[in-house]
């Protein structure tokens, strides 16, 4: 289950980011946020997360694919989901990392 208020998320229960990845680079650019290429503090494995900055007309199409991802992670036939966190930013802005497993080569993210 995900943190909840009322029917919508709550973004700041969520975890920070920053004790667990570092980003490394930038992998692509979409419409509501950016994706890098992050390495696990912890134990060195490395994935990509997708960085949105929180906007309440979005909550709604978030929460679905946070459901989604969440749902069907276990499946041989979608990448694994590590999780969402919430990293407070006053001075940059608030933002929401969506941490995914990925495969990396030595040409391209598959």
């Amino acid at each position: 289950m995900f943190p909840r208020s009322g029917k919508s998320i709550v973004f700041d229960s969520f975890p920070d980011p920053s004790d667990t990845w570092e980003i490394i680079e930038t992998i692509g650019k979409g419409t509501y946020g950016k994706v890098y290429k992050v390495l696990n503090r912890v134990n060195g494995s490395k994935a990509a997360v997708k960085i949105l900055d929180p906007i309440h007309d979005i909550d709604e199409e978030i929460e679905a694919e946070y459901n989604i991802l969440k749902a069907l992670s276990d499946h041989p036939n979608v990448v694994k989901f590590f999780g969402m966190f919430y990293k407070k930013d006053v001075k940059n802005g608030d933002q929401l990392w969506l941490v995914l497993e990925v495969k990396f080569n030595s040409m391209s993210c598959i």
